[in-house]
């Protein structure tokens, strides 16, 4: 099984520029389970190496849960600005987006 620690910023960037975010939160989903395992083996290892190894899986659990959390937002968003412009029409929904804009929003 091939680590995505050796390509990192290369597994990133595909995730970002996938523009299906079912696809990206899958490929995001994946990897999580990946390091998980990775990080179980690592823990076995009881070593200096194994620790080293520990650290480096756990700040990439961590990217990549930022990750996920990020297209979930976005998926969120999405799905929030399409209800609101079914129910309330495109005024309402222009108004929404500038608003949510402003506010920090991802839309």
């Amino acid at each position: 099984m091939r680590s995505i620690l050796e390509n990192e910023d290369r597994f990133f960037e595909i995730v970002q520029t996938t523009p299906d975010l079912l696809e990206a939160d899958g490929m995001i989903r994946d990897a999580l389970a990946s390091v998980k395992l990775e990080m179980g083996e690592a823990a076995l290892m009881c070593s200096a190496v194994g620790t080293a190894r520990m650290t480096q899986l756990g700040a990439l659990r961590d990217k990549l849960k930022a990750e996920l959390h990020r297209i979930n937002q976005i998926n969120e968003s999405v799905k929030w600005s399409h209800a609101v412009k079914a129910v309330c029409g495109d005024e309402a929904y222009r108004d929404c987006v500038i608003w949510m804009r402003s506010m920090g929003g991802i839309i």
